[in-house]
């Protein structure tokens, strides 16, 4: 992981969500910014000034259900 990936986790962990352990970020062309917690199996969207749009998901194995999520890719 670099250290702009890190730097972000760090900053989106500690000051906008309920994170146990955000693992990845991706921003799309909007500049919207997308968090993976793999320990609580979400995403959650926030805008580029930091406000909380949508919280997707929880672990399991059906729809918008994850089993520990480690990546994203946000697409335009």
């Amino acid at each position: 992981m670099n250290t702009f990936f890190a730097f972000f986790i760090l900053l989106f962990q500690n000051h906008f969500g309920n994170f146990e352990k955000a693992k990845a970020i991706s921003i799309d062309v909007n500049g919207n910014i997308f968090v993976v917690d793999e320990e609580n199996c979400f995403v959650q969207k926030f805008s580029l000034n930091g406000d909380s749009i949508i919280s997707i998901g929880n672990c399991g194995w059906g729809d918008f259900q994850f089993q520990f999520p480690k990546d994203i890719f946000a697409k335009n």
